[in-house]
């Protein structure tokens, strides 16, 4: 064996001693490399695939989940068009049922949910758009919120208690700092990789009852596990990027049909980095003319039509103006002479005789004329105002979205 290779075998052995010796890296410093890398990573475009495995415990048997998404980013903006499809197996080629297509547009101010060939959903709601970024939603391996919606480090910094182990451990071939941490969303032990741009290497959270996973706090009787590991890199771009992964979740409820895990392998395969968005048109809504899309927020129907949300007149106003007109035109058709109780009966229909009714005179029916013409001026001016209001009502409607 040569000077140089002993040299080297000498130098690896030493790396966690001489690390160690030189003082440990404080959290602070660990989460800024950590975030560091994760801005780099904050805008780009990638394709995912993702092979899951679902477990319930009250069935025999699991079911198999297949993904393919290509995922748009850029800062807080984001866009999804996943398609998956279930099987029967993990090795089955043909699904269950017929493929389902679902896109996700999240463009800072609404979230935009279609499912192809039916309808699309609107709200504002900015929590549950970013409780789709997710490792295990979209299959990118460094987006990784679990049970919070925050990035990692921003959890972290705001942890109850928080520490970094005082030696180096081992995952894969490569020596990793360990920090441990108690948050409001659950206990964290985190693996972070200084031989890749102090990524994560691996990643466990515990959530247990008084503790928040994602949008709600756990009952007594409830627990969450969830672990990251596996990750492999690649240099992209001069820049180490996790581009697979294999997660594993664990559900356990005092409800046996809410006792699940579910194994999934993520993996990337093809990102682009800083991309120019608004030439790809990478947050333009991907939907089909004709689709019906609803305003969850106001209650709220349109048709999506080149690009554009037309509203829908309400069915209940039209009705009204229906009746509203009807009404004029038998008001027209009565008998000028016939007083208001004789008008009301044959406007609804019923029978009516006016045989015993004593003739009216001059004066009465010129009263009785005007009371008519001034009934339909009335009616008249609250259609009118009726329009009015529905112009302006779908005015506002635009002004709004």
């Amino acid at each position: 064996m040569n000077t140089i290779c002993k040299t080297l075998i000498v130098l690896t052995c030493l790396k966690p001693l001489l690390t160690f010796a030189a003082g440990m890296p404080s959290v602070s410093e660990l989460l800024d490399r950590y975030a560091e890398s994760q801005e780099k990573l904050s805008s780009f475009i990638a394709e995912t695939q993702c092979s899951e495995c679902l477990k319930i415990k009250n069935e025999d048997t699991p079911v198999y989940y297949r993904q393919f998404a290509k995922v748009y980013i850029d800062g807080e903006k984001y866009h999804f068009k996943k398609r998956w499809s279930k099987f029967t197996s993990k090795d089955a080629t043909k699904p269950v049922k017929e493929e389902k297509i679902y896109h996700n547009l999240w463009d800072g101010n609404r979230n935009m949910m279609y499912k192809v060939g039916s309808h699309a959903d609107i709200d504002r709601n900015e929590e549950s758009a970013k409780s789709l970024l997710d490792v295990t939603i979209v299959g990118v391996p460094f987006l990784v919120r679990t049970s919070a919606f925050e990035r990692l480090d921003i959890v972290l910094r705001q942890a109850k208690t928080i520490s970094v182990r005082d030696e180096l451990e081992q995952v894969g071939s490569e020596n990793c700092y360990v920090i441990d941490a108690k948050t409001a969303s659950g206990a964290y032990t985190v693996w972070i990789d200084p031989q890749h741009d102090y990524h994560i290497a691996q990643a466990e959270i515990r959530v247990g009852p008084g503790e928040k996973y994602r949008s709600r706090m756990l009952s007594d009787g409830e627990k969450c596990l969830f672990s990251i590991r596996n990750i492999r890199f690649e240099k992209i771009d001069g820049i180490w990027i996790p581009i697979e992964t294999d997660t594993h979740y664990e559900n356990v409820s005092p409800n046996p049909e809410f006792c699940w895990t579910n194994d999934t392998n993520n993996k990337m395969t093809k990102i682009t980095l800083n991309p120019d968005h608004e030439a790809l048109g990478s947050f333009v809504p991907d939907i089909e003319n004709g689709i019906t899309v609803i305003d969850r927020d106001y209650d709220i129907k349109y048709t999506w039509q080149d690009g554009k949300l037309i509203p829908d007149v309400d069915e209940v106003v039209i009705e009204q103006l229906d009746k509203t007109t009807q009404e004029i035109l038998k008001e027209k058709s009565v008998p000028s002479g016939l007083g208001s109780v004789e008008k009301a009966e044959i406007l609804d229909g019923e029978p009516n005789t006016i045989e015993d009714t004593p003739p009216a005179t001059t004066e009465s029916q010129s009263n009785v004329l005007l009371e008519s013409r001034s009934y339909s001026t009335i009616v008249l001016i609250s259609i009118i105002v009726l329009i009015l209001g529905v112009i302006g009502w779908q005015v506002l409607i635009r002004f709004k979205t």
